[in-house]
């Protein structure tokens, strides 16, 4: 958390209220947000340029200044704030997401627009910021080499997937968890939710699915892409953060395999 949707709805909400086409009129980190800088190109170079447009692919947000471009991944609790605005109720949290309060001891940096104020607030300050002179986001070498995104997924034929996974011997929820096989972009809730609605169990080993399991997990990622894209809310879960399975009713089971993988969530009934 949070996921593709969740970077999407950042992302409009940024553009909503106004920021492309102001200029950057100061910036700087506080708290010692500088720790999420991971290249030498400095922040202060930026000050004096236009935010021209601000885009997203899998989990990663590109603004794109005059001359530069700035990437962000927010990791598990990032979050850009509008000084002064609230999300409302486009944007809704799981865990520890921080929407509805904004503690000066978690604001990381500040960019000072012309009209608006930026603050980013990280709990953690687990996110990342590269910056990459001269280059579009879609010309930055660590976007252009991510497999297209969950909202952009196309059902795969079998010999498809037959051709990516043959050679693999990851669980099946590990697989939906790995950012270089299309489609990116996919975290623990959505990945949870999509092995739920195709009933397929997420310790199985993704070469030894059928034809008929793959029809079935690539209309459930068709289905929870819509889902996750229609609602700001989690109201449609099934199974994440559940105690009753939402298409049967019997209890949820929650188990880290492997140890030290975030928490799968599902149905021992529905997902045999």
């Amino acid at each position: 958390m949070p996921e593709h949707y969740e970077v999407r709805r950042m992302a409009q909400y940024l553009k909503d209220h106004g920021l492309l086409g102001q200029r950057l009129l100061n910036a700087e980190f506080k708290n010692n947000g500088e720790r999420i800088l991971k290249t030498h190109f400095s922040i202060p170079s930026l000050v004096g340029t236009r935010l021209n447009n601000i885009k997203v692919k899998a989990k990663y947000t590109g603004f794109e200044f005059d001359g530069a471009t700035v990437v962000m991944h927010y990791r598990f609790t990032g979050i850009p704030h509008l000084r002064g605005i609230s999300y409302g109720d486009r944007l809704q949290t799981i865990f520890s997401l921080p929407i509805q309060y904004a503690d000066p001891k978690y604001c990381r940096f500040t960019w000072q627009f012309e009209s608006h104020c930026l603050d980013f607030y990280d709990t953690r300050c687990l996110s990342t910021m590269t910056i990459h002179e001269g280059a579009p986001f879609d010309q930055v070498e660590q976007i252009m080499n991510l497999p297209d995104d969950i909202s952009e997924f196309k059902s795969n034929s079998f010999q498809q997937i037959q051709n990516q996974t043959k050679l693999s011997k990851k669980q099946l929820k590990l697989w939906l968890l790995d950012q270089t096989i299309k489609p990116s972009g996919i975290g623990n809730y959505l990945a949870c939710e999509i092995l739920a609605h195709s009933k397929l169990n997420p310790f199985i080993l993704i070469n030894q699915l059928s034809l008929t399991q793959c029809k079935r997990l690539s209309a459930a990622i068709c289905e929870v892409s819509k889902l996750a894209a229609r609602f700001s809310h989690y109201d449609w879960f099934k199974v994440f953060n559940r105690e009753l399975c939402g298409f049967c009713g019997s209890t949820i089971e929650k188990k880290k395999i492997p140890i030290g993988a975030q928490t799968t969530h599902y149905c021992p009934q529905c997902q045999k």
